[in-house]
């Protein structure tokens, strides 16, 4: 019998385990993969895929139901608190296994000059005693805590171009996808005259050239703590998530 995967990505650690989970798994699963929608051209995993939310988590025990889902990865974001929330009680009241796929958060090590808070609003409340040029990676999504700040210039950095103008005072942006690299992170705070970078702790590989970045360039770093996790069992790589789903498949 067919069993069915339903992961909720948006990150490249969700990609890479719909890849492998259709290249180990192959006829014995059926792998989907939900995005939110966020930007207008991801790049496409292997398996099914959908688009958009599913209407809180009365609409995902829904989806889950008239799909059969027998298995559910969390593989979103780790600031995705809300789907997350959504998946753990659509999921406790439908009767399929959940795993939560997360990577690891950023460490400071010694030369990091880490200001750390809890959401961005604490952040935007302390930016303007750190410099007047800020480096803003956090996504468009995100940029409104910071709208109130008319006496700062914002580099934005974002992987689409936004339809509409930011709430930002001054600011530019620069469109870009990751991976990126520290050197070049490091050209263009230089290039630009950061004096201040604003994160969110999102882990992992691809976008952490600007943490090494600003700690080369002894450019402080407003760091954003990461929500609490969703409860329930968490894997921290893909292999993990694989395991896991290798041992739910022969129950």
């Amino acid at each position: 019998m067919i069993k069915r995967l339903l992961i909720l990505g948006g990150t490249s650690e969700a990609r890479l385990l719909a890849d492998q989970a259709v290249s180990i798994f192959g006829n014995h699963l059926f792998v989907s993969t939900s995005l939110s929608g966020a930007t207008k051209a991801p790049k496409r995993a292997a398996g099914s895929g959908r688009t958009g939310g599913f209407g809180g988590a009365d609409g995902l025990r829904s989806y889950l139901n008239e799909n059969k889902i027998d298995f559910l990865i969390d593989a979103t974001h780790p600031f995705a608190s809300r789907i997350s929330s959504h998946a753990v009680d659509a999921c406790s009241s439908s009767d399929v296994d959940r795993l939560v796929l997360r990577r690891p958060a950023w460490k400071a090590i010694p030369g990091d000059h880490w200001i750390e808070v809890d959401n961005t609003m604490a952040a935007a409340s302390i930016l303007p005693t750190f410099g007047r040029i800020c480096f803003l990676t956090i996504g468009k999504r995100s940029v409104t805590s910071f709208s109130n700040i008319s006496n700062m210039h914002f580099i934005v950095r974002m992987i689409e171009k936004s339809e509409r103008p930011l709430p930002l005072t001054q600011y530019e942006t620069i469109i870009s996808n990751p991976p990126y690299k520290i050197e070049d992170d490091e050209l263009l705070m230089k290039n630009k005259e950061v004096d201040v970078l604003v994160a969110k702790n999102a882990g992992g590989h691809g976008a952490y050239s600007k943490i090494a970045a600003a700690r080369n360039l002894s450019i402080p770093t407003i760091m954003i703590n990461r929500p609490l996790p969703p409860t329930g069992q968490i894997a921290k790589t893909v292999p993990e998530a694989l395991s896991w789903l290798d041992n739910a498949i022969l129950k």
